[in-house]
Parts: C-alpha cells; structure tokens; sequence
C-alpha cells in the first residue's frame, strides 16, 4: 500500500502543476501573438472603405471645389452627395450656396427651403433665405426669415441688424430705428462694444430721414473704412451742400473702383452744381457707359442740353428718363418739362 500523501503537501504539489501551466500557456500565447503579427496573411476586411459610396467624401469634395470657386464641379459633387443621402440638412445648405454663386437663385431658394425642411431649426438655413429674400427686394419676407432666427436663438443681437437693414431698403425707417435701438440697448446690457454694422445702419437710415449732419457723426463711429460707409459720407455731405468735402470722398471711390458707373454720375452732380456743365455730360456719359441703369444720368444730361438751348436733344434725354425711371416726384418733374417743350416746339 502507497504512502498517504499528506494533503498539505498535495496543496502544494497542485498549486506549482497550475503555475507551470499557466507559464506555458502564457508562453504560447505570446508566441501566437508574435506570428500573427508577422505573418504575411491576414482576414479580408468584410467592409472595406469605399469613398464612391460615402456622401460625406462627395460633401468635402464639394466643399473644396466651392471654395475654389469651381461651381460646376461643386454642384456635381453635393448632387451625388444627395444621392447617397438625402436626409443631411447641410448638404442642401451647400447646394443652395452652389447655385446661389451661380446665380440660379430660384434652385437656391429651393435648396435652402429643403435644408428647413429636414431640419426645422437650421439657423444658418433661415439665415441663408432671408439673405436671399433681401437681395431679391422681398424685405417682408427676408425680415421673416430672420426673426425666425431670433425665437430659435433668442441671443442673437446681431439678427437685429440684418432686421433694421431689411426695414431701411423696404423705407420702413422708424421701424429700422427700433430695431437698432434694441440692438444698441442690449449690447450695452451684456457690455459689448458696438459694431461698425451699426454705426453704418444708424448714419444711412439718419441719413435717408434727411439728418445729414447726424449721419456724419454716426459714420465717423465706424473704425474700419470701406465702400459702403465712403458713399453714404459722400452723399451726407451733398445733402448739407458741401460739395467739395462729398466730392473728395467720392474720387476716393474712383480710385478704389474705376469701373462703377456710381461714382461717375455723383461727380457728375457735382460739376452741375458747379455749373461745369461739359465736365458733368462727360461724367453723366461715362456713368451710362459703365451702367445704363443709371437712369438719373439721363435727367442732368436733358437738364444740361436744355440749359444750352437744344430742345431736340434735351427731349431725348427727358424722354429716356422717363421711360425707365421709377423716381415719382422727378417723373412728374420732367413730364411737365416735355408737355412745355413739345408745346413750345409745334
């Protein structure tokens, strides 16, 4: 008969049989790790990348393309992005900005309104039709769109802006005033300096209400200078009848830009006033050519060639001015301008 082994001992005989093992386990795996990094072989990958079938690739694509201002090829993209997905909001977004840049504006239009559509709170949508709405004159509809964006983002101050320049363009100039008003109390609540936007907005609605001296020192608030705030200090100062000082602002103008019609026909004015009256046809002839929808050229050019005694050519003026011209008071202006000339002429 084998001798009992004391179970003490056959603790510990069992417990260095488990270690031994664990040890060679631990070995082998290693070993399997280390050969199945290296082995040349591998499992198929059962979903590879396939950047033909991802919208999001054709979106980047897209988006590239747009900034490089390569509008076909970014339309092409974000169509095939659609295709693949048509429930991103986004895409429809970029596709409207595409044939906004294309001018395609009623497609655009199409596209932003898709963009709300999938996605109701979209403020960068809203954003994009109200802007679209107000380069198209739609102001009611474009103030719509943007006061949208204030109930969806009550902070917003900004949208105030674009509110007042929808109401200054649609003439509403005491509504404008309110709403930059608003703006200006808000900002002084939350203690943010005021923008150039706003200085700009407050001179041109001061400006169109006739407060010519006000809107000058609203635009003199303006830090940065640009196009827009040079013009309406041009025009302020021809509304106090300093010409010289609108003069300089608008030459300033032509240096900036030598092809805008604009600043040719406000020089012109200002050689009317002088009575130069050659210097201003060659200005009022110089707008027409950059842009014949300077309608206003034709009034001084049939102003000038009356003043000189050409009936003939005046009436042609008048009469061209009158033809185009939506300007209510200086239609009926020139209408009685023509009745007494062609009286004058039988």
């Amino acid at each position: 008969m084998k001798p009992i082994v004391p179970a003490n001992k056959l603790k510990g005989i069992v417990l260095k049989s488990l270690k031994r093992n664990a040890q060679f386990c631990l070995v082998l795996i290693s070993l399997l790790l280390i050969y199945a990094g290296c082995a040349p072989y591998s499992l198929p990958d059962k979903h590879p990348y396939a950047p033909e079938k991802d919208p999001y690739n054709f979106y980047m694509e897209s988006q590239a393309a747009y900034q490089s201002g390569d509008y076909p090829l970014a339309l092409k993209k974000i169509d095939q992005a659609i295709k693949l997905n048509s429930n991103m909001a986004k895409f429809y977004l970029l596709r409207g900005d595409v044939y906004k840049k294309m001018f395609r504006d009623d497609q655009a239009m199409l596209a932003y309104q898709t963009a709300v559509n999938k996605r109701s709170n979209y403020t960068e949508a809203h954003l994009a039709i109200g802007d679209l709405f107000l380069k198209q004159a739609k102001y009611e509809e474009a103030i719509k769109a943007y006061k949208k964006i204030t109930v969806l983002e009550p902070g917003q101050n900004e949208m105030l802006l674009k509110i007042a320049q929808a109401y200054i363009l649609w003439d509403e100039y005491p509504v404008a005033l309110y709403n930059l008003e608003t703006y200006r109390k808000n900002a002084e609540e939350h203690q943010l300096s005021l923008s150039d936007e706003y200085y700009m907005l407050l001179g041109e609605v001061l400006f169109k209400t006739g407060k010519f001296q006000e809107s000058i020192v609203e635009l003199d608030k303006v830090k940065t200078e640009n196009i827009r705030v040079l013009k309406l200090f041009g025009l302020a100062y021809y509304g106090l009848e300093s010409y010289e000082k609108g003069m300089s602002y608008f030459n300033k103008l032509l240096n900036l830009d030598k092809d805008n019609g604009e600043w040719y026909y406000y020089r012109g004015i200002y050689y009317y006033v002088k009575n130069k009256p050659k210097d201003a046809a060659g200005q009022f002839n110089h707008a027409l050519q950059l842009d014949n929808t300077l309608y206003e050229s034709h009034y001084y050019m049939g102003k000038i060639q009356q003043e000189q005694g050409q009936a003939d050519a005046a009436l042609s003026e008048f009469r061209r001015y009158r033809q185009y011209s939506t300007n209510p008071e200086r239609l009926a202006e020139v209408n009685a301008i023509i009745t007494t000339m062609e009286s004058s002429l039988k």
